[in-house]
């Protein structure tokens, strides 16, 4: 099976240091088989974390921008980015995420959302087992928790000084009414492979995800 040109960026801003030690921690625990190069891009001020590559990406740059820096310093076929609060859960099948990967290359996919959501009043529109088309009526499915890009997505979405929130925002602005109306280059897992359960929501920690981190 062909192990693809893939590099996994943890961004974060300095301030949350803590968090990533701990995602680090959890990484490191439940994937030690990873296949793929590890890089950490920060924002803020400048930080290092124990047997890392880190990045800093600038005082004043956005989360986005980092990862465009990142994108184009360093030549791969995807990025599989995460904020640092994206924590891994169990252990993670590296054949799976190979073939994921493989998946979106051959489908010609940009974008791959790590964290499965329902879709729209059930209305899904899969590609195959691994994952679906994301709905234009689907809420919260292009996310920047984590997520797979090629270049060519990241270039276009992180261009301008554009915020994880804005980034957001702006596919939850451009949902249509239409339920057959879905973006053909954009797709979010079926299955949650990774064990990523997002720590911190709507500016609080989810307590689910405290119990399955202690």
């Amino acid at each position: 099976m062909i192990v693809n040109n893939t590099l996994i960026v943890l961004v974060t801003h300095s301030s949350f240091k803590d968090i990533c030690e701990l995602y680090l921690n959890l990484f490191h625990k439940y994937w030690p088989d990873c296949p793929y190069d590890f890089v950490i891009g920060v924002i803020g001020k400048q930080i290092s974390f124990e047997n890392e590559r880190v990045i800093f990406c600038g005082k004043n740059a956005t989360l986005p921008n980092c990862i465009l820096e990142i994108s184009k310093s360093f030549n791969y076929d995807y990025y599989m980015c995460m904020l640092g609060d994206a924590f891994i859960n169990d252990y993670i099948n590296t054949t799976n995420v190979i073939n994921l990967i493989n998946h979106l290359k051959k489908d010609q996919m940009d974008y791959c959302c790590l964290i499965p959501r329902k879709a729209y009043r059930f209305h899904k529109k899969s590609v195959n087992k691994i994952y679906r088309y994301i709905l234009k009526d689907d809420i919260y499915c292009v996310s920047f928790i984590a997520f797979i890009a090629n270049k060519k997505f990241i270039q276009k979405e992180f261009s301008e000084k554009v915020t994880d929130l804005d980034f957001e925002k702006k596919y939850i602005s451009e949902k249509q009414t239409s339920t057959s109306d879905y973006y053909p280059n954009m797709v979010i897992l079926n299955n949650n492979i990774f064990n990523i359960y997002p720590g911190i929501e709507k500016g609080k920690w989810n307590l689910r995800t405290l119990y399955l981190i202690k």
